[in-house]
């Protein structure tokens, strides 16, 4: 049997050399103390130099600089009016989508675009019952 320790080396063998920098770089807690270790362990048998590691970690940079982005993106003009003509699953399957992306402002517009959607369509129906 495969102790913890053995099985945490054999993982990170497996991962790209940012995960593994990513796993090392992380908050304390987030990852098991045996898989940090073995993560570094990895990164030490890789033996890359200083150069390629701060390439790796600019890339790492950019890449987290990106997610940030998406999370403030607004909803577009089209999935707005989806979102009123069609609201529904439609829009609450595309809000959740955004949100699994990080498109944390684009599933909030969808899902008020959506109240909008539903609350036009009462608004004619008890109209249409007034007049």
């Amino acid at each position: 049997m495969i102790n913890k320790q053995q099985e945490f080396e054999e993982t990170m063998a497996r991962q790209k050399t940012d995960k593994l920098l990513d796993i090392i770089n992380s908050e304390a807690g987030i990852y098991d103390p045996l898989a940090v270790q073995a993560a570094n362990n990895e990164l030490i048998a890789r033996n890359l130099s200083d150069d390629e590691i701060k390439m790796i970690e600019a890339e790492i940079a950019e890449k987290m600089e990106e997610f940030e982005a998406r999370k403030y993106a607004p909803l577009d003009l089209g999935y707005k009016i989806l979102c009123i003509i069609l609201p529904g699953t439609i829009p609450l399957t595309l809000a959740a989508g955004f949100k699994a992306d990080g498109y944390h402002q684009k599933a909030k517009d969808s899902l008020r675009w959506t109240f909008y959607g539903f609350a036009f369509y009462i608004s004619v129906v008890i109209l249409g019952n007034i007049f």
